[in-house]
């Protein structure tokens, strides 16, 4: 789940003194990889604009702040070379 943080973490934070990030969330790494998010974008549930797909990548958090579903997650992950 998303939560937000004031702590400066990063440099260019530190040098502006200013909230750059101020969204954080709890990772574990599960796979490392490369994919194409265009050809994957074409089955993932959660894109529903399959002629602009890269919008869901833009903001943040990005995908419009909601949650990617569990078996989109899994198909990335999948996806991952």
């Amino acid at each position: 789940m998303w939560f937000g943080e004031e702590k400066h973490l990063w440099p260019d934070k530190i040098r502006s003194g200013r909230v750059l990030y101020p969204w954080r969330i709890r990772l574990e790494l599960v796979k490392t990889g490369l994919a194409d998010f265009n050809e994957l974008a074409q089955k993932l549930s959660f894109v529903k604009r399959r002629n602009s797909p890269n919008a869901y990548l833009i903001g943040t958090p990005a995908n419009l702040k909601r949650l990617i579903p569990e078996e989109d997650a899994k198909l990335i992950i999948e996806s991952l070379k």
